[in-house]
């Protein structure tokens, strides 16, 4: 198992072009793995979704989501590649998920849709106002469509501050709404 890993590791670094600290996080997690397996009487062959999923569970124990995500992602990383390179028959790890590990997590909270429209009437109220400084104005209009764009598209906070003018159809293809 171990020269498989190096392999992985070498798949990683030349073909993916992960950089050294990725590659080295991967293949210390994957170790982990095999350990894992070996203390079970497993390996690559044997391991069911099943044993993965407990794996993962005792793994992240106490941990964040983001860390319980990134092991699930390097699993299924590793499984897959394994399978491409004819190392296993079956991707177990095709299955597992990221939010299943967890039952007891709880939905964030939603704004309801009066909220939402409280919000948008009082940016467009901000907007229209001559009672504040007028160098304002261009970032009231920019927080009034940065949060129309959010709520009628679904797009996260971070999507949207990562939008590039390049990334908007400025050709009016689209459908229009004229409610903002």
């Amino acid at each position: 198992m171990e020269s498989i890993i190096q392999e992985y590791r070498e798949y990683q670094s030349v073909i993916k072009g992960y950089t050294p600290k990725v590659v080295l996080g991967t293949e210390r997690e994957l170790k982990k793995l095999t350990k894992h397996l070996e203390e079970h009487s497993l390996n690559f062959q044997s391991v069911k979704l099943v044993d993965l999923e407990n794996y993962c569970i005792e793994r992240t124990e106490g941990k964040s989501l983001g860390y319980r995500n990134l092991i699930v992602s390097q699993t299924r990383s590793f499984f897959t590649y394994l399978k491409q390179q004819e190392y296993c028959f079956d991707n177990p790890s095709i299955r597992l998920s990221y939010t299943n590990l967890d039952t007891h997590q709880a939905l964030p909270e939603v704004a309801s849709l009066e909220e939402i429209q409280d919000c948008l009437k009082e940016l467009r109220r901000q907007v229209n106002s001559f009672l504040g400084r007028r160098q304002f104005a261009p970032i009231r209009k920019r927080n009034l469509t940065l949060f129309a764009l959010m709520y009628a598209t679904g797009i996260r906070a971070g999507e949207a501050a990562n939008l590039l003018l390049s990334d908007i159809n400025l050709g009016g293809t689209g459908s229009q709404y004229s409610g903002w």
